[in-house]
């Protein structure tokens, strides 16, 4: 039986990458601060993007333990064949060196092991998704699943998104924001906040036709918000495989 890999210790703190350097040398020119202070940040502090290394590299690493032990595809010698599984993880590491948000981070490991899972996908279309994860905040990841539920009229889903939808998956007419504030109360009296996120998903293609012109387009009902494919193939690819039959949101 193949021993677990231990990444932890081939990743412990090094305090050597450039940022950290730079905003130590930068306090050893400021007068009256230099040796006592530079020291503790040296030997004490570890600097902020080896921790985030440290923690992205060893959370995959733990993933693909997993999967390697139920997936031939997953073994190292098969993974390091794949080009496109290689790209896109470095790609992805670009990216979760650049931000804390769990929400992200789960969707560029999710989008990451769907690569080497879903080879038929176009890897410029597998690019795109990464790209959007980038740009996107957890709230729009959210908006996404709530969309997708009632685009799907999917009933194993969280219970906090099913009750909120439930009018809808009954086929009633409901406004979009009076749906969405009724299921996210963290949203209530932020209209032009969320308007503005669901026109970046409708700009990136991510529904199908809803006009761009409508001046409030939350006024809209649920009925004229559908996810177009590529929406629905991006938030598969953003979701974690829990199984060979269902998919588990990244929140």
């Amino acid at each position: 039986m193949t021993e677990e890999r231990d990444i932890e210790e081939d990743l412990k703190f090094s305090p050597k990458d450039g940022i950290y350097q730079g905003v130590k040398g930068g306090l050893s020119a400021i007068p009256f601060i230099g040796g006592p202070v530079t020291n503790i940040i040296a030997n004490v502090l570890p600097s902020p993007l080896e921790k985030r290394k440290t923690k992205w590299f060893t959370s995959f690493d733990q993933r693909l333990q997993r999967l390697e032990k139920a997936d031939e595809r997953f073994k190292p010698e098969a993974l390091m064949e794949n080009e496109i599984f290689i790209s896109m993880f470095i790609h992805a590491t670009n990216i979760a060196m650049r931000t804390h948000q769990e929400e992200k981070l789960e969707a560029l490991r999710n989008a990451v092991i769907h690569s080497a899972i879903n080879p038929t996908v176009d890897e410029n279309i597998q690019l795109m998704f990464l790209n959007l994860i980038d740009r996107y905040t957890p709230v729009h990841f959210q908006l996404l699943h709530f969309f997708d539920v009632s685009t799907r009229k999917i009933k194993n889903r969280p219970h906090n998104v099913q009750d909120a939808i439930s009018d809808i998956i009954d086929g009633d007419v409901v406004e979009v924001g009076e749906a969405l504030e009724k299921t996210f109360p963290e949203l209530q009296g932020k209209e032009a906040f969320y308007d503005q996120i669901i026109r970046n998903l409708m700009t990136d293609g991510l529904f199908k036709t809803v006009s761009l012109s409508e001046t409030i387009l939350t006024s809209l009902t649920m009925e004229n918000f559908t996810l177009s494919d590529f929406g629905i193939q991006f938030i598969n690819f953003i979701m974690n495989p829990a199984s060979s039959n269902e998919f588990e949101t990244p929140l």
